[in-house]
């Protein structure tokens, strides 16, 4: 469920974008900008998930996700959202939450039933 609205508020914050801006290349500039974090914090997100409660940790970006996503919605709807905002959807939070979410994953169905998942 939460990727799915991860990617829906890609999706809305790339529109916003262009509605703000009319421009493509500060779309492309922004979105890069929204993943540069994840190379870079990619290797400390994985030694705090390896370390943490995965379930606390796991709690605590997604709400901290959710908060972000909830005021740049009312930021949006009373149209007081400024481009600079845009980027900060908790870019930060990424790397500790893709591999909480792995971790969590890999605890809870084995590494076995993964290895032999096909995809299919």
């Amino acid at each position: 469920m939460s990727l799915v609205g991860t990617w829906m508020q890609a999706v809305a914050q790339s529109r916003l974008i262009l509605e703000l801006t009319g421009l493509g290349t500060v779309l492309g500039l922004v979105v890069a900008v929204q993943f540069l974090p994840v190379p870079l914090l990619g290797p400390y997100g994985g030694l705090v998930a390896d370390r943490a409660d995965k379930r606390r940790l796991l709690m605590a970006t997604q709400t901290a996700l959710a908060a972000l996503a909830l005021i740049l919605g009312l930021l949006t709807i009373s149209r007081l959202v400024r481009l600079w905002m845009s980027p900060y959807r908790c870019p930060d939070a990424g790397p500790h939450a893709e591999a909480g979410q792995t971790t969590s994953r890999t605890s809870a169905t084995g590494r076995r039933e993964l290895a032999g998942h096909s995809g299919s």
